[in-house]
Order: structure tokens, then sequence, then C-alpha cells
């Protein structure tokens, strides 16, 4: 990773992406990406309904219509423990 908090890999036709939600950073994005498969993963939440975080809406804002331009398949994310 070096020194950045972000990072991607690439395993066939799919691209991986671990994306650092805390401080979002234009370079992360996803433009040129050809795989077939895109996954990103991050910690924060676009969506929750758990009991002491809850989704991250600003995030949401941001992220989301980027997410759907370049085509993510599958995004997973973490950052609430189970109800």
């Amino acid at each position: 990773m070096g020194e950045k908090c972000y990072y991607n890999y690439k395993n066939g036709n799919g691209e991986l992406f671990a994306l650092d939600s805390t401080y979002m950073d234009p370079t992360q994005l996803l433009k040129e990406s050809k795989a077939t498969w895109k996954i990103c993963y991050f910690h924060h939440p676009l969506y929750s309904d758990g009991k002491y975080h809850g989704p991250d809406k600003d995030l949401r804002l941001r992220l989301e219509p980027i997410l759907q331009t370049f085509g993510v398949n599958v995004v997973f994310a973490g950052h609430d423990p189970l109800r």
C-alpha cells in the first residue's frame, strides 16, 4: 500500500477496491477500471440500520453516484455491530 490508505488489485476479470471512506480522495475513483466485476469495500456503510452508528448519508450522497456510474457490482462495508 505504500503511504496510501486505499488500493486496488485484479484477479481474473474482477477488480477489488479497498477505499478509505474516512478521507475520500478523487484519486481513489474507479474511472480507469475495465474489469467485468468491480467490488468495493470500505469502513463506513452507505446504508445501515445498525444500533450504534447507522448509515453515513453524506458519504452516500458523494459516493453512490460514482459507484453507479462506473458499474460497481458489489459494495461491502462494516462499522456497525449486529443488533
